[in-house]
């Protein structure tokens, strides 16, 4: 068999799983991985696909042993310590995840800051959507199978073939960045959600975190009562700045009081 034929049959096979990560067949994908794997085509970004799969499958230890294989070769890679905090909070690891979102942030992942932001709060309240006067549900940016806001047809595809999403967005416009902005033909007469126990994820988790809070919304951020202390005066710096710019001021002076001591 020809090296040419061997590495043609490999960008094939490649495509293909990074085809059922976009829809959510993950099983499948797995599948593909380890064929390629099996067949001594391992690599760091084939072994990361294999975690990043794992995780996805709830197969939490394993997705770590790899993880962590790769960290003794990898000690700079943002992404891998961002992927590495996600796994250890499905571990209940909690003061393990936030120092490795600030080992992630302080390599360059600059997602893991809003991540550790929202560890320190904890969500509060329900969805007062009769008398909601927001547009969470009737003007709504996407983000994407790849973590990138939806701006093309293309990107669009990819998230309603997710079995995890429905199908019910429906494009209104654009905003100045591009990104697209969607209504929902499941919001019925006074807001209330058609399908709510099956809701997508974009609605089941929002807000995610004070930053994506609206002005006038009955989900309300308090602090954790299991603060975690921060390890870095760079990534605590950050997280200070971004809570004063929010006015969450008395907040901020908690979480000051609460890393005093920190070198």
């Amino acid at each position: 068999m020809s090296f040419d034929f061997l590495m043609q049959n490999k960008f094939f096979i490649i495509m293909n799983i990074s085809q059922y990560i976009e829809t959510g067949n993950y099983q499948k994908a797995l599948q593909l991985v380890d064929e390629l794997i099996d067949s001594n085509q391992k690599n760091d970004k084939i072994l990361f696909t294999k975690a990043t799969i794992l995780y996805h499958l709830k197969k939490y230890k394993e997705a770590e042993n790899i993880f962590m294989e790769l960290y003794d070769k990898n000690k700079n890679s943002g992404i891998l310590f961002y992927s590495m905090a996600l796994v250890a909070l499905e571990l209940n690891q909690k003061e393990k995840a936030f120092y490795l979102l600030e080992l992630a942030y302080l390599n360059g992942n600059d997602q893991s800051i809003y991540k550790i932001i929202n560890l320190l709060f904890e969500k509060n309240g329900i969805c007062d959507y009769a008398n909601c006067k927001e547009s969470c549900c009737k003007s709504v940016v996407l983000k994407g199978s790849d973590g990138d806001m939806i701006k093309d047809e293309q990107s669009f595809k990819r998230l309603i073939s997710n079995p995890k999403q429905n199908n019910a967005w429906v494009k209104i416009g654009e905003n100045k960045k591009n990104e697209w902005i969607f209504s929902c033909n499941n919001l019925g007469e006074g807001n209330f959600c058609k399908i709510h126990n099956s809701r997508s994820d974009a609605c089941r988790d929002f807000p995610v975190g004070i930053l994506s809070l609206k002005p006038v919304c009955s989900y309300y951020f308090r602090l954790s009562n299991e603060l975690v202390k921060f390890r870095t005066k760079q990534t605590l710096a950050v997280v200070l700045d971004i809570l004063e710019a929010y006015n969450y001021k008395k907040e901020k002076q908690i979480i000051m009081d609460f890393n005093e001591n920190i070198k």
